[in-house]
């Protein structure tokens, strides 16, 4: 899940980042949200260190003694992985950027459509890196589950709702296939179906004729015509 701080000295501009990226993100359907926002460059030092953040979004020249290149320092000194993205009007303070690995570094004035390509590659990094350790973070209701991938048998889209079979059980949440193709990014699954996703590992059966694809937990799901191509297995 990404949890995203924002340092923006602006308070009108620090809206309008916090409006814009809730929008992005549940526009694309990413698990995360705005955790931390704040004008004040001293009370987002403070946050650092308790901070459950793993993105920051900082403006370089926050107009006080503590220069959001100082908070990057901090922030990476803390988590070597986090996303650190500055926002500025400075394009000569690049190069400080680079040297705390920063992810990204945006001219101001950062349209949407910019904001959103960043974002939806920070999302992709995450999940891939997330991916290794073979987990996903999927919402339902008001819990978040850590679900192991390896046990993941198939997804299925019903109207609004989403079921992910496990072999020990069922997941039910509003992610669409898309987005959960996006959280998985694991050569393991594979799209069968316009409202299927099947992990080819725990496929036992594959009935053409038929349009069914049966699993080794005795699940079934369709096989659409136009998906049989992805089956190379």
């Amino acid at each position: 899940m990404l949890q995203i701080a924002i340092c923006e000295d602006n308070q009108q501009y620090l809206n309008q980042l916090v409006n814009s990226i809730e929008a992005i993100l549940k526009k694309n359907n990413i698990n995360g949200s705005v955790v931390y926002s704040s004008t004040n460059a001293s009370d987002f030092e403070r946050y650092i260190p308790e901070s459950g953040a793993n993105t920051f979004f900082l403006d370089i020249d926050l107009r006080a003694s503590v220069t959001g290149y100082m908070l990057a320092e901090k922030i990476r000194k803390k988590d070597i992985t986090a996303y650190i993205v500055f926002i500025t009007g400075h394009f000569e303070f690049v190069l400080q950027a680079y040297k705390v690995n920063s992810f990204d570094f945006l001219i101001k004035p950062v349209t949407d459509d910019v904001l959103e390509e960043c974002i939806l590659r920070v999302y992709e990094n995450y999940t891939i890196l997330n991916n290794k350790h073979r987990y996903i973070e999927v919402k339902s209701g008001s819990s978040v589950y850590k679900l192991k991938i390896d046990n993941i048998v198939f997804i299925e889209r019903l109207k609004r709702d989403t079921y992910i079979y496990l072999n020990n059980g069922k997941i039910t949440c509003h992610e669409s296939l898309e987005s959960m193709e996006r959280l998985l990014c694991n050569g393991s699954f594979i799209r069968c179906h316009k409202s299927f996703i099947a992990n080819k590992f725990f496929i036992s059966e594959i009935h053409h004729k038929d349009k069914l694809i049966v699993f080794e937990t005795g699940h079934k799901c369709y096989l659409g015509r136009k998906y049989k191509k992805n089956l190379d297995i």
